[in-house]
């Protein structure tokens, strides 16, 4: 869940101590968790692995990547599945040396807290660079009259790929949020290369059964 949603809810909840979770169906459901307590302190983080739970972030070669570096989250624990049923290809690529890999993308701070930037494979390549949509979707959910965005790569018969962002926005400021004024909001907190450059405004976005978001269709 983005920081944006959060603090929206700890604000019309004061009362309610809001604890962020991160896991997978591998892991039985939890890896780690994020104290009430550190919250503010630590704002985007996913926490450190729960009670049992070992997590860390790698390189490709299996090594710890240092502070501000990216990397793949690994965790090992009694809650970790055996393996996929009737999938050994699937296993031997999520199961290694005793750690499974989560497939997620992160950094991690000084003190080990850990920051999802994206699913390694939702990286899309613009111009040969690597562009995590999660960062952008959180500067346009900054702005108050967005209610919830997607970013996705789309092919561009010059670029190759370029970024979409699909943007639902609340009915009253409809009006209020085009475009030009996307681009301007995002060339202020972002890189050049990671402004989207194709808009799409829907009333509402496709969600799962599971509860995540469907990009394209």
């Amino acid at each position: 869940m983005a920081p944006v949603f959060i603090d929206e809810f700890r604000q019309a909840h004061p009362e309610v101590r809001f604890i962020v979770m991160y896991g997978q169906t591998e892991a039985t459901a939890r890896l780690s968790w994020l104290p009430p307590e550190v919250y503010d302190r630590r704002k985007g983080s996913m926490g450190r692995g729960i009670p049992g739970v070992e997590l860390r972030v790698v390189n490709e070669k299996g090594e710890l990547i240092r502070p501000g570096e990216t990397g793949e989250v690994i965790a090992r624990g009694d809650n970790i599945m055996m393996g996929y049923f009737a999938d050994e290809e699937g296993t031997k690529n999520a199961i290694r040396n005793g750690w499974l890999y989560t497939g997620d993308l992160g950094t991690v701070d000084e003190d080990g807290y850990i920051y999802l930037t994206a699913r390694s494979k939702e990286i899309i390549k613009v111009r040969g660079k690597r562009i995590s949509p999660k960062e952008i979707e959180a500067v346009i959910l900054a702005l108050p009259e967005v209610i919830d965005c997607t970013i996705e790569g789309v092919e561009d018969e010059i670029e190759g790929e370029m970024l979409k962002a699909t943007v639902t926005v609340r009915k009253e400021n409809a009006e209020a949020v085009t475009r030009e004024r996307l681009i301007q909001h995002c060339s202020q907190h972002l890189a050049l290369f990671k402004v989207p450059q194709v808009y799409e405004f829907r009333d509402s976005l496709t969600i799962s059964a599971t509860g995540k978001k469907i990009k394209k269709g």
